[in-house]
């Protein structure tokens, strides 16, 4: 009886298997007819900031080749141009990210520590940073996808976030997540969908949407 009911469970998952493919192929078939041409192009890339690792952008602006300000606000335009289209941001800081960056600048221009000891101790000094909204970013919203949150706004920054600021990174905006960053698309009844930037029929993935700069 054991290896019969085996038997038969192998059976039933092979079938199994058999209408799971087809169903795949039959929905990207009829997905595909549905949004083919319907993909938005993001606007070109204009700032060559943009492009650049942030390791090695953070070298730059120790040694004062571009400022924090400048790096921020191309980020803060960037995310302007293509949030219409994405759908990825949540919340903002913009003001207080620029002001922070502005702080940064003045102090490189007084400090007396070396570039050497900067990289050590803050390796992210004056780099914009987006956090996913289910990790509290102080004064943003942080409802992690929950009607029932709806509104609430975080009061303190969470460990992940003091660390990144010890590390000089300046949060500029908090990304949206599905609900509890349970499911594997980033979407949610309070934000809707974010849109992949590669290809926006298509959804960003979960649990949290990535915001693609480019």
């Amino acid at each position: 009886m054991g290896f019969a009911k085996s038997l038969l469970l192998n059976i039933i998952l092979f079938f199994l298997g058999k209408v799971r493919r087809v169903i795949d192929t039959l929905s990207e078939i009829a997905f595909g007819w549905y949004y083919e041409g319907k993909h938005e192009e993001l606007p070109p890339i204009k700032d060559s900031c943009l492009l650049e690792p942030a390791h090695v952008l953070a070298a730059k602006i120790r040694c004062r080749q571009i400022s924090s300000t400048e790096v921020v606000k191309a980020y803060i335009n960037r995310i302007k141009q293509v949030q219409p289209i994405v759908n990825a941001i949540v919340d903002e800081r913009f003001s207080e990210a620029i002001q922070e960056a502005q702080e940064i600048d003045k102090f490189l221009k007084e400090t007396t520590i070396t570039d050497n000891e900067l990289a050590e101790e803050k390796p992210f000094l004056g780099i914009p940073v987006t956090i996913k909204e289910a990790i509290a970013v102080k004064g943003c919203l942080f409802t992690v996808g929950l009607v029932a949150r709806k509104g609430v706004r975080a009061e303190f920054d969470s460990e992940a976030v003091i660390l990144l600021r010890k590390a000089g990174a300046i949060p500029i905006a908090v990304t949206i997540t599905p609900e509890l960053c349970f499911w594997w698309e980033s979407y949610n009844v309070l934000y809707g969908r974010c849109r992949n930037p590669y290809n926006t029929t298509r959804t960003a993935g979960g649990s949290s949407g990535m915001f693609y700069i480019l």
